[in-house]
């Protein structure tokens, strides 16, 4: 199953739920209004944060070792913003 990605309609908070969720009444964990889930995401899912001493290629997302210039994936040179 996948995730649905939602804002709190009160507060505007990113929220995230199971699939299994969906259609269900809930209290916003920030400001405690009620909310019924979507039931789909109303937002692009939230890429993953790169791994300890790693990094996101700005072009392709690849995660890419932190002290490295180019993404071993697309080539790109992260530094630059070239093509290798």
């Amino acid at each position: 199953m996948s995730d649905i990605f939602f804002n709190c309609g009160a507060c505007g908070k990113k929220l995230v739920v199971d699939q299994a969720g969906a259609g269900l009444s809930i209290n916003c964990p920030v400001c405690n209004s009620y909310i019924v889930i979507p039931p789909q995401s109303e937002l692009p899912p939230q890429p993953s944060p790169a791994p300890l001493g790693m990094k996101k290629c700005p072009s392709c997302r690849n995660n890419i070792p932190a002290a490295a210039n180019i993404c071993v994936l697309c080539g790109k040179n992260v530094k630059t913003g070239t093509r290798a």
